[in-house]
């Protein structure tokens, strides 16, 4: 993770600084150039789903937004409980790992 930090601080897209509540931990924040990277990245990424949503059945794209609005709620509930200390991150993310797998061994079984 730091060799990643460092390269993009060279680059010149983040800043680092010492959190002065934490000695261990650092602050990193984008600069101009990062948010502008950032900001066309995001332009791009909402066109390309537009054009994938787009060539799906105006009824299959319902379904998939009631999905979609389900899960995202559900991980902003995980998350909740992640940020007050009621769920462990590595756990979370191990079940989240193993999920995706099943889910992708399902589909391969169809």
């Amino acid at each position: 993770m730091s060799r990643t930090v460092d390269t993009l601080v060279r680059q010149n897209l983040i800043d680092r600084s010492e959190d002065p509540r934490n000695r261990r931990a650092v602050i990193l924040t984008r600069t101009g150039a990062g948010c502008e990277i950032t900001n066309r990245l995001n332009r791009e990424n909402d066109s390309f789903y537009a054009r994938v949503l787009d060539r799906m059945e105006p009824d299959l794209r319902r379904q998939f937004q009631t999905g979609f609005d389900a899960f995202v709620e559900a991980m902003k509930e995980i998350m909740q409980e992640v940020l007050t200390g009621k769920r462990d991150v590595d756990a979370l993310l191990t079940k989240l790992d193993n999920a995706w797998d099943s889910l992708r061994k399902a589909e391969t079984a169809r």
